[in-house]
């Protein structure tokens, strides 16, 4: 959930540095659109998360849509394309200070 949560907030993140608009937020956590959708409680673990991305959501109100794993084979691909480079496409937008060195 935690992964799944840091994603979306990066994503976010790249969407507003560049201005971004009518954009489409997939998911195959049911967990996480139903979160975006008001549904259900905030896990404390992504709490933290959850405070940067409610702002964003309301800044930049995507479409967000539940996608099974099978329909998700795109987003699939290029995340590990991403993960085999070792770097993000929009590093700029990203704030990785979360992250222990």
């Amino acid at each position: 959930m935690v992964e799944e949560t840091r994603a979306l907030l990066d994503g976010l993140r790249c969407c507003k540095a560049y201005n971004m608009s009518k954009m489409i937020v997939e998911s195959d956590s049911k967990v996480l659109i139903d979160l975006i959708d008001g549904k259900g409680q905030i896990p404390w673990a992504i709490q933290y998360l959850w405070k940067e991305i409610q702002p964003l959501l309301c800044i930049l109100s995507p479409t967000c849509n539940h996608q099974f794993r099978e329909g998700n084979s795109v987003a699939d691909a290029l995340a590990n394309f991403a993960i085999q480079r070792g770097k993000l496409i929009y590093p700029q937008a990203v704030n990785h200070s979360h992250i222990n060195r």
